[in-house]
């Protein structure tokens, strides 16, 4: 049983559709289990190129506010995992809660990093994507799904598989957390890098 504090992924604008997204996708996981779900507060928007410093601080400022938790769990999708990325990158080492406490769970990850099976590409204001810090001291468990066109991109990749494979990225909804079907696993530090079906 843990509070899990959910970073939403890009719904260019749809902001309705946080709560079904994030309470449904890996099989309900923020919410089953005796989970609580609480949202970190971010912007969807696709215009904006501050929605990932911004959301690293709203998740600064959750992390502050439920610090006395026994277990919490950050939990982002896409554009989330982006921003508990650069919330790993900027404090780390100065968290309100210990690595004994929090764990983080990233889906569908674009700064998974080519080594670990991820692509290549930029943000929103064209700059290079930095990879997810493999390097805390906090347990990270980064999933993937085959072919995803944003976090585990086929090899060779084509132009032609994008539609294809942008399907998989937004379809999260079976894979499981808890009992994972990995097609391949990688351990870097405290992060683990899966590949599920």
């Amino acid at each position: 049983m843990a509070l899990v504090l959910t970073i939403d992924p890009l719904l260019f604008g749809v902001t309705w559709l946080s709560g079904p997204v994030m309470e449904n996708v890996c099989k309900k996981f923020a919410v089953s289990n005796g989970n609580v779900r609480v949202r970190v507060p971010t912007s969807a928007n696709i215009i904006d190129p501050q929605v990932i410093p911004k959301g690293c601080e709203s998740t600064q400022q959750m992390l502050l506010q439920y610090y006395d938790e026994p277990e919490v769990i950050v939990f982002g999708y896409s554009q989330g995992a982006q921003i508990a990325s650069a919330w790993l990158r900027k404090y780390a080492g100065d968290s309100p809660i210990g690595p004994d406490r929090l764990r983080i769970i990233l889906i569908g990850n674009p700064e998974r990093g080519v080594s670990h099976g991820g692509g290549t590409g930029k943000y929103i204001d064209g700059s290079p994507l930095k990879d997810t810090p493999n390097d805390t001291a906090f347990t990270v468990l980064d999933v993937a799904r085959k072919d995803d066109w944003y976090a585990q991109p086929p090899v060779p990749t084509h132009i032609w598989d994008q539609p294809r494979c942008g399907q998989i990225h937004c379809s999260y909804w079976a894979v499981d957390l808890i009992n994972p079907d990995a097609l391949s696993t990688e351990t870097v530090g405290n992060t683990t890098y899966l590949v599920v079906s």
